[in-house]
């Protein structure tokens, strides 16, 4: 490994912090319309998500998490917006100093959504709770996977 790559692999180690921190006051990603199935509604679960959403963005993570753990254990899985909760949670539990239960929330997002487009941040949460526990290799291959996500 060269003293360039060394360099910035040190860098992306430390300044994620401040990545993670700038997505939290991301407004969130507008979600493509989905169908109901036949006699079933989501809207209920959409208006408690959006909820926890709005209690995350303003900083009230203690009170957005037993929301997003509460979704998730109502919805079913044809839930279209299921790994939007999934990421929520990740996003408050990082946020709330639980980065281990942040993990967990992004293991789960990541086997049961492979291919979602929260994937790239579920990898920067891995990066950066790692890091925080003193894993600072094994968060730059975390970061070093956002890179090359294909979803």
């Amino acid at each position: 490994m060269g003293a360039a790559s060394s360099l910035r692999r040190i860098a992306a180690c430390a300044l994620s912090g401040a990545l993670f921190g700038a997505l939290l006051l991301l407004p969130p990603q507008p979600q493509p319309a989905h169908a109901d199935p036949p006699g079933v509604s989501f809207a209920h679960l959409d208006e408690r998500l959006d909820d926890a959403l709005a209690l995350t963005r303003e900083g009230q993570f203690a009170s957005a998490i037993p929301i997003f753990e509460a979704l998730l254990a109502d919805a079913p899985p044809s839930w279209p917006r299921h790994h939007d909760a999934l990421i929520g949670l990740a996003r408050a539990q990082m946020a709330a100093g639980a980065p281990k239960a942040a993990l967990d929330a992004g293991r789960r997002l990541i086997k049961s959504y492979p291919t979602s487009p929260h994937v790239p941040e579920v990898l920067l949460i891995f990066g950066d709770a790692l890091r925080g526990e003193g894993g600072c290799e094994h968060a730059l291959k975390a970061y070093d996977k956002v890179q090359t996500f294909e979803g």
